[in-house]
């Protein structure tokens, strides 16, 4: 079984729908670079900022947006807090 990272398809073109993400772009170029995994597309999306990121999350049907970042462990991280509820009900015995 070979290194899983090697098989991440980008959707930057067509043509480059096959190649992963680092056959498209350098570590380097990476560090300014949004990476996301596309749950429902099955790619790896590189946007070149969170802004462009949001736009193309507002034009995606609700029900389809399943999207995970894609963090390298030696390039600079944002801080995330995750919070999922499975119901719009309150939370028993909370002011949540």
């Amino acid at each position: 079984m070979g290194n899983e990272t090697d098989k991440y398809r980008c959707s930057t073109t067509q043509q480059q729908h096959n190649l992963s993400v680092e056959e498209v772009y350098d570590k380097e170029e990476l560090s300014t670079k949004l990476v996301v995994k596309d749950h429902n597309a099955d790619v790896y999306r590189v946007f070149h900022s969170r802004e462009e990121f949001w736009e193309f999350n507002d034009g995606i049907a609700e029900h389809l947006r399943s999207f995970s970042e894609v963090v390298y462990g030696d390039l600079p991280q944002f801080p995330r807090i995750h919070v999922e509820f499975g119901s719009l009900n309150k939370l028993p015995g909370t002011k949540i």
